[in-house]
């Protein structure tokens, strides 16, 4: 009598719980694609230095896309987000692929995050149980200690009988929050206008030309990558980026870094990828750019992974000394 009693009351309680009143939520299906360049790489004509740039892997763990209470005060009835991530080789990638749905109502603000695998990500396009291994395995750079990767990628620089190869693990997390799109006037907009019962999408571009140009307006370089190997072994290792100082990045033809403690607006439509960002060091501290190094970690990392193709996000890179766990 005593067990059938115990297995009745949690039937019991079931009964008891308060009906969901609110009315059917919106639809947000969240994909994810590349860009002609992550697919196609790039041309020796599109860049300053002659150095023709092909992307041999793209390995990005991004997912976690959630919908919440828009930065303008505005009511966003959140039901549920995809807490999970997605592993993908981008260069696979030739139609977008699904990472995730959310359901909300109302003007929500949007955002997503691009981390290490966990051992709740799923393995998409092109990646193998053994990429999630050795994107979990923790290790430390000049910026970022005992973490695991976020981004990996390989390929060559390649002018004339000069060839240069990089392979890359990119451990910083970035969370991307209040993203927004440009409208035909140039105002930037933020949030997702959701109404019960529709449904719609969001697409997350890949450009991994973003790791060689500021715009995608303007040439891409390679030189103060290939200025990084310093002992012409041909192999440009990561922590050589730490070698090449900000003066030779800017040299090379990249633009000089803003003041990290004033993040920048939203660029207008004219030159849409500069995210309001903040960059933290291994400690916590906002990250002073000193090299090309620290330069590829807040300057155009961020530009990787970006909302609608042309929108722009705020952007955290790391996590400050002030953030909660």
């Amino acid at each position: 009598m005593r067990r059938f009693v115990a297995l009745c009351v949690p039937l019991i309680c079931a009964g008891c719980l308060p009906r969901d009143t609110r009315p059917p939520p919106a639809e947000l299906t969240v994909t994810a694609s590349s860009s002609d360049s992550t697919l196609n790489d790039i041309p020796a004509a599109a860049t300053s230095d002659g150095f023709a740039i092909s992307i041999e892997r793209l390995l990005i763990n991004v997912g976690q896309a959630e919908l919440v209470e828009d930065v303008g005060g505005t009511a966003c009835n959140e039901y549920s987000n995809p807490e999970y991530t997605r592993l993908f080789d981008f260069k696979r990638v030739i139609a977008p692929r699904e990472l995730g749905i959310a359901f909300a109502t109302g003007r929500c603000g949007f955002g997503y995050s691009v981390r290490f695998p966990n051992y709740a990500t799923v393995l998409d396009l092109g990646t193998t149980n053994d990429d999630a291994t050795l994107m979990r395995m923790p290790g430390s750079d000049p910026a970022a200690t005992d973490a695991g990767v976020s981004v990996y990628v390989e390929g060559f620089g390649v002018r004339g009988s000069e060839a240069k190869h990089f392979a890359w693990p990119f451990r910083k997390r970035i969370s991307y929050a209040s993203c927004g799109t440009f409208d035909d006037a140039g105002s930037f907009n933020t949030g997702i206008s959701l109404a019960s019962n529709q449904k719609t999408s969001v697409n997350l571009e890949i450009h991994a030309e973003a790791l060689f140009q500021n715009r995608s307006d303007t040439p891409a370089h390679f030189q103060p990558y290939a200025d990084a190997d310093a002992n012409g072994d041909g192999e440009i290792a990561f922590e050589e980026l730490w070698t090449v100082p900000l003066e030779a990045v800017i040299a090379g033809g990249f633009e000089p870094p803003p003041d990290i403690g004033i993040p920048p607006m939203p660029s207008p439509p004219s030159a849409p990828l500069d995210p309001a960002y903040s960059c933290s060091d291994e400690n916590g501290d906002p990250l002073t750019i000193k090299t090309l190094g620290d330069y590829a970690y807040c300057e155009l990392l961020p530009a990787l992974v970006r909302f609608e193709g042309t929108g722009a996000c705020t952007v955290t890179i790391g996590r400050s000394r002030h953030e909660d766990d």
